[in-house]
């Protein structure tokens, strides 16, 4: 339990401006005016539950979020009789920047999850990508709202729902299709939290070499041959993926976990991948984001088997600029060699530093 109580009670946070926490170089960053919290708080496990742990710290140092958070902007966008997720998460992130805890048990926000589905409250260990999406996708429904101005990527789409997490996290793909034949293109659009890449079979690749993958353009034939509605009949047809609309911050999970005809297993291939400047323009149609880069904050990491293992995170502190591992209460600081270092990577969310918004904000999260 923690060694000292966790503050039942904070005073309501006074900003000498409107700055954003996005704009966290900053020196007038909202988290840094709060004297009391440093973002270093630990998380306590309270059984099996470092893949909960390993999530929120990931989110807490997601700075526009928190700030949406912890100066309780989020009230106002609150759906009727909802909430539960909201108000545990906003009551955690005030605990772990403002509070003075060593570490604390995010028991209310298990809690909750728990309530609404059960695999979160048996005390298993659970996929913490999975729980990610599940804890994004509570967020926004109980924060959403109609969206009254709709750009040019929704602008098909009628009361189109938006939130701070569909801001923030939510993009868009293509799925294009070609007939060979006929050469008819048709295309279907869906939205993402989060991109789950394949990875090669080889023992070593990068980053690049997993959105290549995930990007490459296929061809479907024989009994993979999609119905072409202009030639009437099943036709060979070239797919692709493209990114329509990039979101301000990306996640992109690698799925280490495959199935093949003797089982299921675990790949254990190094990942590399740069903390600055993930380049992403080269994937999307969008004509302003010629310039499209990414700089890494979090990582989540997965040690042992399929069935069994730990979790662990590496969070880049929005005030200080220096890099942390979060060990469920155990925090530690950490070069950037060792975040590029193991083969244990499970998914990393990136800050957008070249998009529309960070073009403004300069986005350094």
């Amino acid at each position: 339990r923690p060694r000292r109580p966790p503050p039942r009670h904070h005073p309501s946070p006074s900003f000498t401006n409107n700055a954003s926490l996005a704009d966290s170089s900053a020196s007038n960053s909202s988290i840094q005016r709060h004297e009391g919290g440093s973002g270093h708080t630990g998380l306590g496990n309270s059984g099996n539950t470092c893949y909960l742990n390993c999530i929120l710290q990931c989110l807490s140092n997601t700075t526009p979020l928190v700030e949406y958070f912890i100066t309780g902007s989020y009230v106002d966008d609150l759906i009727r009789g909802k909430g539960e997720l909201p108000n545990a998460f906003a009551a955690l992130v005030m605990d772990m920047w403002l509070g003075d805890c060593l570490y604390i048990y995010p028991d209310e926000v298990k809690r909750v999850l728990g309530k609404m589905h059960a695999a979160f409250s048996d005390g298993t260990q659970q996929d913490a990508h999975e729980l990610l999406l599940f804890f994004l996708n509570i967020l926004h429904n109980d924060l959403k709202k109609v969206s009254t101005g709709l750009d040019q990527y929704s602008s098909t789409l009628r009361n189109a729902e938006t939130s701070v997490i569909a801001k923030l996290f939510q993009g868009q793909l293509s799925n294009v299709k070609v007939c060979l034949s006929c050469f008819h293109k048709s295309s279907q659009t869906e939205t993402f939290l989060s991109l789950s890449l394949p990875m090669p079979p080889d023992s070593r690749c990068s980053i690049q070499d997993c959105l290549r993958l995930f990007f490459k353009e296929e061809i479907l034939s024989s009994s993979d041959q999609p119905y072409c509605s202009f030639c009437g009949r099943k036709r060979d047809q070239s797919e692709s993926i493209q990114m329509l609309k990039a979101p301000d911050i990306i996640i992109i999970h690698l799925k280490r976990f495959e199935s093949d005809d003797h089982g299921n297993r675990k790949l254990t291939s190094t990942v590399s991948f740069p903390l600055e400047d993930l380049d992403l323009s080269q994937y999307t149609t969008t004509p302003s984001a010629q310039h499209l880069k990414y700089h890494l904050y979090a990582v989540v990491n997965h040690t042992g088997s399929l069935d069994s293992g730990h979790y662990t995170a590496y969070c880049k502190n929005p005030v200080t600029q220096r890099w942390h591992e979060f060990n469920d209460m155990k925090v530690t600081d950490i070069c950037e060699q060792k975040i590029q270092s193991p083969a244990t990577i499970n998914s990393f969310p990136y800050s957008c530093l070249q998009s529309i918004l960070a073009l403004r904000q300069l986005i350094h999260v």
